[in-house]
C-alpha cells in the first residue's frame, strides 16, 4: 500500500480529525515550576490548558524534579509528584499517564517506584536524561537498571544517545522497548537512528525536539518499514507541541500512517505492556 499521495497538497488533513497522543511531556517540579526557555506558565492549569488547546488528548508526563534528581530522596519525591500531577490534571478532555524516572545509583528506589506506577496504570519510564541527573550510560549499574525495567514490563524512553551506545542497550536487553527521543540535528545522525530501528524491532523513535523538521526524513523512515514505531512527542513545555504535529499533518504520508504516528503506535505499544488507552 502506498504511503504517500501523488499530490502532496491533497494529503494535508484537518488536525481536528486526528487523535493526538503525546509520548513526551515534562510535568512540573514539586513546587509547580516548569522547565521552559523563558517564563510563560504561572500555574499547572495554564500548562494543561495550553497542552489541551494544542490538540493533545493524552500525554505521558513525568515530573521535572525527578528528571534532574541526583539523590534518592529527590528522585522519590519527584516521582511521587509525577503521580500527584497526573491525578490533579486529568480531565475529560486531556488524559495524563504518569511516567517515572529511574537512576542507576538508586535501584532499590526504582523497584519501589515501578510497583507504585504499575498500580497507577502506567508502564512508562522516561524521558530519562542522564546528563541532567549526573551520570552517563557507561554507569556500572546502567544495564542492571535496564534489566529491571524490562523484567517489570515497562517501556524505557531516553534522551538521544550516539547510535553505538543505543546498540549496546538493545543487545543487552533485546526485548525492552527503547523509545529514543529526538531524531537528531543532522541527516547522518537521523539516518543512524533509522537504520538502528530498522535492524532492531524493539527500537522506537520519538520525533520531538529536533530532526522532525528535516523534510523527507520521517517519510524515509516510513519507507524503511518503521511506520509502526514512530511516535509523536512534543517535549512540552520546552518545545511547542504544534511543530511536530504540523510536520506530520502537512506531510504527503497517507492518513493511515499519520493516525499511527499521532496516536495509534503509542496506544499499541502501551497495550503490549498491559496498559489500555
Amino acid at each position: 500500500m502506498p504511503t504517500r499521495s501523488s499530490n502532496p497538497q491533497s494529503a494535508i488533513h484537518n488536525p481536528q480529525s486526528f487523535e493526538v497522543f503525546d509520548c513526551h511531556a515534562h510535568g512540573p517540579t514539586i513546587d509547580e515550576k516548569f522547565v521552559q526557555m523563558t517564563p510563560m506558565f504561572k500555574s499547572y492549569a495554564e500548562y494543561l490548558a495550553y497542552l489541551s488547546h494544542s490538540g493533545i488528548s493524552l500525554a505521558v508526563q513525568n515530573s521535572w524534579s525527578a528528571v534532574k534528581a541526583k539523590t534518592r530522596k529527590a528522585l522519590a519525591d519527584g516521582n511521587a509528584a509525577a503521580l500527584s500531577w497526573a491525578r490533579q490534571g486529568t480531565s475529560r478532555k486531556l488524559r495524563l499517564i504518569p511516567a517515572l524516572i529511574t537512576h542507576p545509583d538508586f535501584l532499590g528506589q526504582a523497584a519501589k517506584d515501578i510497583e507504585r506506577f504499575r498500580q497507577a496504570g502506567t508502564c512508562w519510564v522516561g524521558e530519562v536524561c542522564a546528563y541532567n541527573a549526573g551520570y552517563t550510560s557507561e554507569h556500572p549499574q546502567y544495564m542492571k537498571m535496564l534489566e529491571m525495567i524490562d523484567e517489570a514490563g515497562f517501556v524505557y524512553q531516553l534522551h538521544e544517545e550516539p547510535a553505538a551506545n543505543l546498540r549496546k542497550m538493545v543487545l543487552h536487553c533485546p526485548t525492552l522497548p527503547l523509545v529514543v527521543s529526538h531524531l537528531g540535528g543532522s541527516p547522518d545522525g537521523i539516518n543512524e537512528k533509522l537504520l538502528l530501528a530498522q535492524e532492531f524491532p524493539s527500537v522506537y523513535l520519538d520525533i520531538c525536539g529536533w530532526g522532525h523538521e528535516r523534510i523527507g526524513m520521517i517519510e524515509k523512515g516510513v519507507d524503511m518499514g518503521l511506520e509502526d514505531r514512530i511516535l509523536y512527542g512534543s517535549d512540552f513545555p520546552i518545545n511547542e507541541p504544534g511543530g511536530p504535529l504540523i510536520r506530520i499533518l502537512n506531510s504527503s504520508m497517507s492518513k493511515t500512517v499519520k493516525r499511527k504516528i499521532l496516536a495509534g503506535n503509542l496506544r499499541k505499544l502501551m497495550a503490549s505492556k498491559g496498559v489500555e488507552i
